[in-house]
Order: structure tokens, then C-alpha cells, then sequence
């Protein structure tokens, strides 16, 4: 393989996997070493056989930046992607993150429903309360306004507090899966520190 084909299949490889900048960067110093090599009297081939398979460089590379970015970021989609790019997705990391996907939408679907039914209640409560009642004495019509009221206001507060729960039961889920994945980085050399929060 010349250095130009190796070069072109490494850039192939690598490009829209990590940023154009990072691309051009590693493309400038693989020519370097080229010329580097070849100043040391190896040919084009030699080279190419020490630096190892085009496809097998650009995925460490790929690795190794996705690391590096969960290292100076540790979010959860930037763990993942590292511990996807370092050991690939398989199905044990799918069947891990499944039932926390699968109890993270079904919480928002109660909350949701949750939210509509309490809202419709209240605000159907006064709209009754005022349709029906314009002819009765004025202090029923106002209690009954106050209580739609205080059922809409109720249901707000019983909304936040669901929603503060939700919030706390995610958050200890993003932890888990943040854990899971710097023990899998870790296990393959990557060193990602564990910043509890």
C-alpha cells in the first residue's frame, strides 16, 4: 500500500466520526510520519505495515477522542459514545439500558396524563361552576369558583412534586448508566474519572 492510498482510506475512515479539525490534524501528522520514515530509509510499505491497518488506526483514533471528550465532559451521551467506540455496542449494553428507557417513558406518560386529567378537572370544574350557577346567590357562585380554583391549584403542586420525583428517579438513573460506563472504560484501559455528584 503507497502513503497515499493508506492516507486516503485512513481519512475515509475517520471523517464525519470525529471533527474536521481532529481529521486534518491527524492527516497532517500521519504525512509527517511518512516523511519522518522515509528519511529513516524505510519505503512506503514498510511503513504502512508498522502503522497497522487504515480501519484498525482510525478506530483507535476514534476511541481515543471519544474518550478524551467524556474525560473533559463526562455527560452521559458523551460516556456512551467513548464506551460505544471503545468496545462497540453489543447486546448486553442494549439489554442494560433498555428497562430504564423503556421506565423513563412510561413516568412521562403518567405525568403527562397526570398533568392534562388534573388541569381539565379544575378549569371544567370552574367553567361549570359559571355556566350553571350565573343565576344562583353570588357566594356559591364564588365558592365554587374558589374551589376549581384551589383544585387547579391543587393539581399544580401535586404536578411538582411528581415532577421533582421524576427528576430525582432520572437522576439516579443517568448515574447508574454514567457508573456502568466508566467501570466498561476503566475495564479497557480508559481511565475516566468518577466525579460523584
Amino acid at each position: 500500500m503507497t502513503q497515499i492510498e493508506y492516507l486516503s482510506q485512513l481519512e475515509k475512515n475517520l471523517t464525519n466520526k470525529i471533527s474536521k479539525d481532529e481529521v486534518y490534524d491527524i492527516m497532517r501528522d500521519f504525512a509527517e510520519y511518512f516523511e519522518e520514515g522515509k528519511k529513516q530509509g524505510k519505503t512506503e510499505y514498510e511503513l504502512t505495515l508498522q502503522f497497522g491497518d487504515p480501519k484498525d488506526v482510525a478506530n483507535q483514533i476514534i476511541a481515543e477522542s471519544k474518550v478524551r471528550i467524556a474525560q473533559e465532559k463526562p455527560t452521559i451521551p458523551n460516556l456512551v459514545k467513548a464506551h460505544v467506540a471503545v468496545k462497540g455496542f453489543n447486546i448486553l449494553s442494549f439489554l442494560i439500558a433498555l428497562p430504564f428507557v423503556l421506565f423513563a417513558i412510561f413516568i412521562l406518560g403518567v405525568v403527562l396524563f397526570s398533568v392534562g386529567f388534573a388541569l381539565l378537572c379544575g378549569l371544567g370544574l370552574i367553567l361549570f361552576t359559571c355556566g350553571f350557577f350565573s343565576f344562583a346567590p353570588p357566594p356559591l357562585s364564588i365558592s365554587a369558583i374558589f374551589g376549581g380554583i384551589f383544585v387547579v391549584g391543587a393539581s399544580l403542586v401535586i404536578i411538582g412534586l411528581l415532577v421533582k420525583g421524576i427528576h430525582m428517579i432520572l437522576l439516579w438513573i443517568a448515574r447508574r448508566l454514567k457508573k456502568i460506563t466508566q467501570q466498561g472504560l476503566k475495564k479497557y484501559g480508559y481511565g475516566v474519572e468518577n466525579d460523584e455528584e
